[in-house]
């Protein structure tokens, strides 16, 4: 299983291409795989990124809903009819759709983060990463968050 793991620093040239992170590259080539999934975020102002292998699990997992509901209509629309199959050029490099980064608030000159997040990484504008990484922070201290890790000491 892929796991992108870190937060890089990042920027688009003028030609809308970024650069893919050594280790998340590392990651990509154990799967074997040529292509990424990029699309919008549903859930925070980013653009989202998997693996080839992910984005097939999630386009099976669509496949499996009923044929004429609502919500595949839906998932079809956003996750699939939405998304941007890319490869990563030989120099690291990814060349982003202008209207992904334009829905995405992100353009030459914005400083970005790559973050690494499981099966995922994420590509945020890097004002808009600080403060929902603080936000995150305050949530998780607040609420007293622990995980119950299977086969670890106390």
């Amino acid at each position: 299983m892929v796991q992108f793991v870190g937060t890089q620093d990042g920027k688009l040239d003028s030609k809308n291409r970024i650069q893919v992170p050594a280790g998340f590259r590392a990651e990509i080539d154990r799967t074997g795989t040529e292509q990424l999934a990029f699309r919008l975020s549903h859930q925070r102002p980013c653009i989202e990124a998997v693996t080839r292998p992910a984005f097939d699990a999630m386009l099976a997992a669509i496949a499996r809903l009923p044929l004429l509901s609502t919500q595949r209509d839906d998932l079809e629309s956003t996750l699939i009819g939405e998304t941007a199959l890319l490869r990563v050029d030989g120099e690291g490099r990814v060349v982003l759709p202008a209207e992904l980064l334009a829905d995405a608030n992100l353009s030459t000159g914005t400083p970005l983060t790559l973050v690494g997040k499981g099966e995922k990484f994420e590509i945020w504008a890097r004002d808009a990463w600080k403060a929902h990484v603080s936000a995150a922070r305050r949530r998780l201290a607040d609420g007293g968050v622990t995980l119950d890790v299977v086969g670890t000491a106390p």
